[in-house]
């Protein structure tokens, strides 16, 4: 099951192969204020939340990307500057910052 939402120029992809609760995805994304993740930053926190509790990927403009420490998964909007990891099918992984894999 996918969910994607597009923020500007930014469109980024919680992809689980294994989950097909269908509507109930939808609901892993909404923060603790009850909006269904308002900004770019609180879908990136939501999504590694999800990821440690249920597995999956989450996918920022066409890059595969993963949380580096416990604190990015806590499902809190993650900071700008927090260093997160880049999966990139042939080549090494890369280590960057959250601003730089935004539009």
């Amino acid at each position: 099951m996918m969910y994607t939402k597009i923020y500007g120029e930014n469109t980024l992809t919680y992809d689980d192969e294994f989950d097909d609760v269908g509507a109930e995805l939808e609901n892993a994304f909404v923060d603790e204020k009850g909006e269904i993740a308002p900004n770019v930053l609180s879908f990136i926190g939501l999504a590694f939340h999800q990821i440690q509790q249920c597995g999956g990927l989450l996918i920022v403009n066409e890059k595969r990307v993963g949380a580096l420490v416990m604190d990015q998964t806590s499902g809190n909007p993650v900071n700008p500057e927090d260093i997160v990891s880049v999966d990139y099918e042939h080549a090494p992984v890369e280590f960057i910052r959250i601003k730089e894999l935004l539009s």
